[in-house]
């Protein structure tokens, strides 16, 4: 399985410029299109409700001021748009191409307007959170991929007002090296309306940077090697009631079952119907003829072996077992030419992720350069 994740990773190396952002945003039916980078010299979109991030690449460091809303901490724009609370709003994305990971929403109350909210100070709850479909196999985040929006739910019964909504893509294909999950992550000022009172609770509230870190059981994981469930990061989901619990799954708890009060007068006529025993005492005589005519019969079978003699005489090419050997030797010799083109391609991408990461930090360190001017 190592050798899958190092072609997967050679792959993914090779289409840095594949990643995408948040192209169209829908919410109430409405559809808002969104920018693209600042390191694009495309239309900055002032009026968008989608805040622009500032390159293409992802964020790998959960400490940076940039898991708020994305790379070059996207400042505010002029757009917001209007959600109803208890309906669904959706993501499209610039052409895509990972699969693996989970896609999570999170919401941060904002004490003014939008255009004025600044991400770093808010406290974000989480709303929706999406990994392994049913099959457990297949990830919502390949729907991204074959070009479908990603779906989420703001809760029924939230408190009007204005927020942030942060969506955040966290990509597990090079997961299993500490500090190499990738998040991309937007930001769409939003409205809140036909909403409640509804709030989170404290513990349902984080800051980001500060709600995971970089050893989360959903951030650093194998997700190649004898996987079969997803460990969501962050607190727990705010399912729309006031300290609303639930998680990142989203699972209720099972009730329990009702007392067995009546059942404490039915035990006695129940004791008393084993008395019949005879019923018991009849299997044990029926068994034994049945015991013994088994016996001789697998006589026969025994004798009956030799009988395929001319069978045994067809596998004459019984030296198989005899083959077994070089086949084997052929197969360790194979296995060790398969591990070492793995740590060929293991090493190939790590260079091409070095280069990937020195590409990208040059344009980071371009586009804040600019942006001091």
């Amino acid at each position: 399985m190592k050798l899958s994740y190092a072609f997967v990773a050679a792959a993914c190396a090779s289409f840095v410029s594949a990643h995408g952002v948040v192209q169209q945003f829908t919410a109430n039916g409405k559809d808002y299109a969104g920018p693209g980078p600042l390191e694009e010299d495309g239309p900055a979109m002032p009026e968008s409700p989608i805040r622009r991030v500032g390159i293409l690449g992802p964020v790998t460091d959960v400490t940076s001021t940039e898991m708020a809303c994305g790379t070059g901490n996207p400042g505010p724009v002029n757009g917001i748009a209007q959600v109803d609370a208890g309906s669904e709003v959706k993501f499209k994305m610039s052409p895509w191409v990972h699969r693996i990971g989970p896609l999570t929403t999170y919401m941060g109350k904002c004490p003014d307007t939008p255009d004025k909210c600044d991400p770093n100070s808010l406290k974000w709850f989480k709303v929706d959170a999406k990994a392994l479909k049913e099959d457990g196999k297949t990830w919502y985040h390949g729907d991204l991929a074959d070009g479908k929006p990603g779906v989420a739910t703001i809760p029924a019964g939230l408190e009007e007002g204005y927020y942030l909504l942060r969506y955040e893509i966290l990509a597990l294909h090079k997961a299993v090296d500490l500090g190499m999950a990738e998040f991309f992550i937007s930001c769409t000022q939003i409205q809140v309306t036909n909403g409640g009172t509804s709030t989170p609770s404290d513990s349902q509230l984080v800051s980001f940077p500060g709600a995971y870190t970089a050893e989360d059981p959903g951030i650093h994981v194998d997700v190649y090697t004898n996987f079969n469930s997803y460990s969501y990061p962050g607190p727990e989901l705010f399912d729309g009631t006031n300290g609303g619990s639930g998680s990142g799954g989203g699972e209720a708890p099972i009730p329990p079952p009702p007392p067995p009060i009546p059942t404490t007068t039915e035990p006695a006529p129940t004791s008393t119907e084993p008395a019949p025993v005879p019923t018991s005492t009849e299997p044990a005589p029926v068994p034994e003829p049945t015991s013994t005519e088994p016996a001789p019969v697998p006589v026969p079978t025994s004798t009956e072996a030799p009988v395929p003699e001319p069978t045994s005489t067809d596998p004459a090419p019984v030296p198989t077992p005899t083959a077994a050997p070089p086949t084997c030797k052929r197969k360790v010799k194979g296995a060790k030419r398969a591990v070492k083109r793995e740590e060929e391609v293991k090493a190939k991408a790590k260079r091409e992720e070095m280069v990937r990461v020195s590409n990208m930090m040059h344009r980071r360190r371009r586009f804040q350069a600019q942006s001091q001017h």
